[in-house]
């Protein structure tokens, strides 16, 4: 049965008509007060109160009838604590997915906002207890380079400090199998006035690589936020790909260029052919084909010089020296773009007036034939860039000799 209740407000002994109903719990009325006469209906029966009565006083005998199931307690607290247990998986889950730093050692702990002195000052006391002391330290605006040698004096490890704490980490290389053991070595910048050595607003930190007998100077730039990048400065020409094994400013620009050695070891001579070509530095870059004519003028001078030692061999006729030179010769040709005939052209003109043995005529024959054939299909201006494929149904056999050692008698 439905509970209602009836109740006279005014005293005028009409009852008001509000009406409460299961749908209309009293706890709404229960800071409502009356005064005076209440009549108040309860199912049919009346009840009179001549005083005043806080309406909420009627609970006890309209809301004692009402109750709640007995599980809507649980039901919120199991739904309260689901919530709970939600938000936790999902904060394990996102911690799962984190991947892990691919930086080891003292490198794992990148902080930001970090001092560059100071953190190089830690470092320097954390390798001197391991027997490693200071070689270098580079101090520019954004960095601080450090340079590590063991007791011997043998160059260890290099390493960056920027904002972001260890920036660049290079550690020395056991030997295995696979490759040489390696070695890095900071160096000095090649402009003692500035840490910019190319001029494109940016600091750049130089350090060579030692691995196997070779040396290679890597390029690294360090930007303003603290990162650091490494420039690209490996050369192929003449089918090998090559890295640069000096820095210098020998044009007096202002800006430093990359020097590349290059072996021409298809020719099987005692000496290998050997030209030093030069990367420019070019809008955040090094470049080969430099800018204007600088291209054009590295190989004018080094084609000057060649003249020279090739007139010394003429005199002595010193046939080795000059077949290494005339390759030489028609080797800067190719840099420059020129066609096969004046390659060929300068390979014939540095042997004319050089006595040849029978063996040594059968070697410049086929000397030619491999400038003809094989540069032919190097690119005209020697280029950082892969090397493009070859076309489709021409398969690259394995390398063969040329033949050129069995042919020369010296």
């Amino acid at each position: 049965m439905p509970l209602v209740v009836d109740v006279d407000f005014d005293g005028d002994g009409d009852l008001d008509g509000r009406s409460l109903t299961a749908n209309r719990p009293v706890k709404s009325w229960r800071r409502q007060r009356v005064s005076g006469h209440v009549h108040v209906a309860v199912n049919g029966h009346d009840h009179v109160h001549d005083h005043v009565t806080p309406l909420h006083d009627l609970k006890s005998t309209t809301t004692s009838t009402r109750c709640e199931p007995p599980c809507e307690r649980l039901c919120r607290l199991f739904r309260v604590w689901r919530t709970v247990l939600m938000v936790f998986a999902l904060f394990a889950a996102s911690c799962a997915s984190t991947p892990r730093s691919p930086f080891f050692g003292d490198a794992q702990y990148l902080r930001f906002g970090v001092d560059p002195r100071t953190e190089a000052d830690a470092l320097v006391k954390s390798y001197a207890e391991q027997s490693e002391r200071l070689a270098l330290r580079l101090v520019g605006k954004d960095f601080t380079a450090l340079g590590f040698v063991d007791r011997s004096g043998r160059a260890t490890r290099a390493r960056v400090v920027t904002l972001r704490g260890i920036a660049l980490a290079l550690d020395p290389e056991p030997d295995s199998p696979l490759r040489a053991a390696a070695r890095y070595a900071l160096l000095a910048p090649p402009l003692p006035e500035t840490q910019d050595a190319d001029r494109d607003g940016f600091e750049e930190v130089f350090i060579e690589e030692r691995r196997g007998g070779q040396s290679c100077v890597l390029v690294y730039r360090v930007r303003d936020v603290g990162f650091v990048d490494r420039v690209e400065t490996r050369l192929r020409a003449f089918g090998s790909e090559n890295c640069a094994s000096n820095v210098a400013d020998n044009d007096q620009d202002g800006r430093v260029e990359l020097y590349v050695d290059v072996q021409l070891t298809d020719f099987e001579l005692p000496y290998p052919p050997t030209l030093r070509l030069a990367l420019w530095a070019d809008q955040h870059r090094f470049t080969p084909r430099g800018t204007g004519d600088q291209l054009t003028r590295f190989v004018a001078a080094q084609q000057a010089a060649r003249e020279i030692d090739l007139d010394q061999a003429r005199a002595s006729k010193d046939s080795i020296n000059a077949r290494r030179l005339a390759v030489e010769l028609a080797a800067l040709a190719q840099v420059l773009g020129l066609p096969e005939q004046d390659q060929l052209a300068q390979f014939d003109r540095a042997l004319a007036q050089i006595p040849l043995s029978p063996a040594e005529k059968a070697w410049t024959q086929a000397a030619r034939e491999h400038i003809a054939k094989r540069w032919k299909e190097l690119p005209a201006l020697v280029s950082p860039d892969p090397a493009p494929p070859k076309p489709e149904g021409q398969a690259r056999g394995p390398n063969k000799p040329s033949g050129l050692a069995e042919r020369d008698s010296s």
